[in-house]
């Protein structure tokens, strides 16, 4: 999956979650949403302009392997801050789940 494709799922979750609650999103929902969207943005930048080099004779992306086993703890740092934006998210939805359900 194109990891464009997910910042804009977040998005698409942000304003549908803000239309059904008007007024009632909560802090740590909208802390939540922003932080997954800044990890994401910063994987998808490390991912283009750092872990790939574009191949000159097809144009197209390629992974760079000496420059992806060099940055290896940035990889793993970014994907654990994935790992927990998806809790935060999930923890936040189910603070919207108990306010819209009392």
């Amino acid at each position: 999956m194109d990891l464009q494709c997910v910042i804009e799922d977040i998005a698409d979750l942000e304003h549908r979650f803000k239309e059904m609650l008007e007024d009632a999103i909560t802090p740590s929902f909208d802390r939540a949403i922003t932080r997954t969207k800044e990890v994401l943005l910063h994987l998808e930048q490390l991912i283009a302009y750092r872990l790939t080099r574009q191949d000159s004779k097809s144009l197209q992306s390629r992974v760079d392997r000496s420059t992806w086993i060099r940055s290896q703890d940035q990889i793993e740092r970014a994907l654990q801050n994935v790992r927990d934006c998806r809790m935060g998210l999930s923890i936040a939805i189910a603070i919207l789940n108990t306010y819209r359900a009392a």
